[in-house]
């Protein structure tokens, strides 16, 4: 839960443990922590591919131009709704999922929680999603 449980490390825990993929849907995404993570496993040849609701891209501070500039493969949202994922899918094996947008209010300010979930088919699932909508 956060702003309690240092949800951003967590997170970033579990990033660094990534030897194939991260897929991830971002309502919001400007924790430079998290993309700094992923970046560090690009690095290593993980392949990145991430989805941002377009309302919330190319802003100030949206991480969506630093990833793709450093060879993530970045999509914006064509929903005419509002793409409110928050979801991280690593090697086909792991969702990390919950109400947390990827942003530093999330892990200093507001009420938030993520669930860490070790579980390849559920992983499937959200995977379809994102292929779906990628």
């Amino acid at each position: 839960f956060a702003p309690d449980d240092n949800v951003q490390n967590e997170i970033i825990g579990e990033l660094r443990d990534a030897t194939a993929t991260i897929d991830f849907m971002a309502f919001s995404f400007t924790a430079e922590p998290l993309a700094d993570a992923m970046l560090d496993r690009l690095i290593d040849g993980v392949k990145i591919r991430g989805l941002f609701e377009k309302r919330n891209a190319g802003s100030e501070h949206s991480q969506d131009n630093y990833l793709a500039q450093h060879g993530a493969t970045i999509h914006l949202d064509h929903n005419p709704h509002t793409m409110h994922h928050k979801v991280i899918i690593i090697d086909a094996d792991t969702v990390i999922t919950g109400s947390y947008n990827f942003s530093e209010a999330a892990e200093t300010k507001n009420d938030e929680n993520i669930l860490i979930l070790h579980d390849p088919d559920l992983a499937t699932a959200y995977t379809r999603e994102f292929d779906r909508i990628f």
